[in-house]
């Protein structure tokens, strides 16, 4: 299923690439521009097709995408009257707001529609059972025998085998307290064993701490998750609450992007598409509800990500743009040049380090994040 899982997420990733190109496509025609090239992908063509005066492209490097627009950041001088008329540098700065902005748009645009969708087939809701999805390495819990599927039941005799009872029961010892942990085996019966309570430990390596700044006692495992019921919402309903959720995500991913520049564990919390990839072959499985949620949430990263203001990025050139607007004049093609390579490079530079933490992340075993 690997194979599969990984295929959808990549079909999705080149659909989230093409709304997002084709925003800038469309209202460059809108606005006069004339769109040289459309591509998917970078590098040499792999697929061409020229339709009208515009080439459609697939290229074979799989880092995003791009509309090629004729006098985008190109001297004037080079060009002839009648092309000029139709450049993107000649249009008012507004027309190149405009046309630099709806590629974020519509991928924000499609976050809420998939949100709203996903409302009106009817959202499922999931609990945390006491069913055992993971064992950490080296845990209490591995060392008393217990693996994924088994059912932790009882902690010291009490919990009735309730989640939310069972942790509040193990959280109301300390670390370093004894306490029987009771779980049961489909097929193997049932087992008691007691253990020692080891501090609960995060993905960073070091201890949880409570409101009051003690450590939080664990027993090392990761609860598996249950579907509950489903909820449907009206036309209406399902537009409000993909709106409220859109919004929410809008706000919690921009108080994340202000952190990144402040705090390391921010920075280290970031994912890149290794990590992704690795929850989207988790998700695949979990139905389609799911999956276009996962979808909408990448197209509305996408699309936030885009409009941070420094080049090349999309926010970038709508900074250029209305600068152009309010000073009156024209910032230096050569100085947003210089600017692009220098983010470019950064850019690069930043897409490793993410992905070395990616890597660490899915050796460390931190996807999921630290269990009770």
């Amino acid at each position: 299923m690997l194979g599969v899982n990984l295929a959808w997420f990549i079909l999705a990733l080149i659909a989230l690439i093409l709304v997002h190109e084709a925003g800038h496509m469309v209202v460059a025609k809108w606005v006069g521009m004339r769109v040289e090239k459309f591509s998917i992908f970078f590098g040499r063509p792999l697929v061409r097709v020229q339709r009208g005066e515009t080439e459609y492209a697939f290229g074979w490097i799989p880092l995003g995408g791009y509309v090629k627009i004729m006098g985008f950041n190109v001297d004037p001088d080079t060009l002839t009257p009648e092309e000029r008329v139709r450049a993107y540098d000649s249009k008012a700065p507004w027309k190149r707001i405009a046309v630099i902005l709806a590629g974020p748009a519509v991928n924000i645009l499609l976050a809420f529609v998939l949100f709203a969708v996903t409302f009106w087939i009817g959202v499922p809701t999931f609990q945390l059972s006491n069913g055992i999805d993971q064992v950490r390495q080296d845990s209490v819990a591995q060392q008393i025998g217990l693996q994924p599927g088994d059912r932790l039941v009882a902690i010291n005799g009490g919990g009735a085998g309730d989640v939310e009872r069972i942790v509040n029961r193990l959280r109301s010892n300390e670390v370093g307290d004894e306490v029987t942990v009771t779980y049961v085996r489909e097929g193997g019966g049932r087992v008691e064993r007691t253990v020692t309570l080891p501090p609960l430990v995060g993905p960073d390596g070091s201890p949880v701490l409570d409101e009051g700044g003690q450590p939080v006692p664990g027993l090392g495992v990761v609860f598996a998750r249950e579907r509950g019921s489903t909820q449907a919402f009206g036309p209406v309903g399902g537009l409000v609450e993909a709106g409220d959720l859109t919004q929410q995500v809008i706000v919690l991913s921009g108080e994340t992007l202000g952190r990144v520049f402040t705090d390391q564990e921010a920075r280290e919390q970031v994912s890149g598409p290794i990590r992704i990839g690795a929850a989207a072959d988790q998700l695949a499985d979990e139905g389609l509800i799911v999956v276009l949620r996962f979808i909408a949430l990448i197209s509305l990263a996408l699309g936030i990500f885009n409009l941070l203001p420094f080049l090349p990025l999309d926010g970038g050139h709508i900074a250029v743009a209305a600068i152009d607007k309010l000073s009156g004049g024209r910032v230096p093609r050569g100085l947003v040049e210089r600017l692009s390579l220098v983010g470019f490079v950064l850019l690069i530079f930043v897409g490793v380090l993410i992905a070395q933490q990616d890597v660490q992340a899915i050796v460390n075993d931190e996807v999921l994040g630290p269990g009770p």
